[in-house]
């Protein structure tokens, strides 16, 4: 997460109110991170995800120093450039609170 508290309210294009957690940042580049380490990137797009009828967005980034950033501008250029790599993000996020009992993850504009 980023830290900034992101309050916001009915998101018009999922028609879920959002979740008040902070923002989530995923950064897609080939480095593991390690937990709490601070990282430069480069913002290339969201992703909308719809977690118990609130919107949790999550913002997908790349380290500025991976091989990789200087070829991505956007969400676009990541499928295009890393293929799967955003469909995998997305069944991760599906499922990953499933074996809590809670329901899966569904996504606004697929």
């Amino acid at each position: 997460s980023s830290g900034i508290n992101a309050e916001y309210g009915v998101d018009e294009g999922t028609a879920a109110k959002g979740d008040n957690d902070p923002l989530d940042a995923v950064e897609i580049g080939s480095a593991v991170a390690t937990r709490g380490e601070v990282k430069q990137v480069k913002i290339l797009g969201v992703i909308a995800m719809i977690d118990e009828g609130e919107t949790d967005w999550k913002i997908v980034c790349i380290d500025r120093n991976d091989p990789m950033a200087d070829s991505l501008s956007d969400i676009g250029d990541v499928e295009a450039k890393m293929p799967g790599i955003l469909e995998a993000t997305r069944d991760w996020f599906r499922i990953y609170k499933d074996h809590t009992g809670k329901p899966m993850n569904d996504f606004a504009y697929k």
